[in-house]
């Protein structure tokens, strides 16, 4: 029997979530998979990113959150990646509904709620005023 680090480190974590996309085509099936801690992060990272370059203008980090999300979660039955970074925004201009469907289901796997969201650009929101935009992204790495 192994130690609990072995243990931890060996799990597979959640499974994915098969969703059913007919508006994309007929037996179009999406698989959401858990988002690493790392993919969680640089979602996090990117909406801080975009809330600074905004002046944390109120709504900016959410930019594109339900495309970015997805673009990172979604693979096909064989567990391979649909969508590369770049699709983002080809991807936020497809049917707000498929998207806010695999959302919730990327949100319910990985914790990436746009309350979360919020509250991490409130806490960036929060920064000292002799600090730039530019400054606070790069400090927050």
């Amino acid at each position: 029997m192994s130690n609990l680090r072995d243990q931890i480190l060996a799990s597979k974590g959640l499974s994915p979530v098969p969703v059913s996309c007919p508006e994309w085509g007929e037996g179009v099936v999406i698989h959401v998979h858990p988002l690493t801690a790392d993919q969680r992060d640089a979602l996090e990272e990117e909406s801080t990113e975009l809330a600074a370059q905004a002046d944390f203008a109120p709504g900016a980090g959410r930019r594109r959150l339900h495309a970015r999300a997805v673009v990172r979660a979604a693979r096909d039955a064989e567990g391979k990646p649909i969508f590369r970074l770049e699709d983002v925004e080809a991807l936020a201009g497809k049917d707000a509904r498929v998207l806010d469907r695999l959302y919730r289901v990327v949100d319910r796997l990985s914790a990436v709620s746009e309350e979360e969201v919020q509250a991490l650009l409130g806490k960036s929101a929060g920064t000292p005023g002799g600090a730039s935009s530019s400054d606070s992204a790069a400090s927050s790495g």
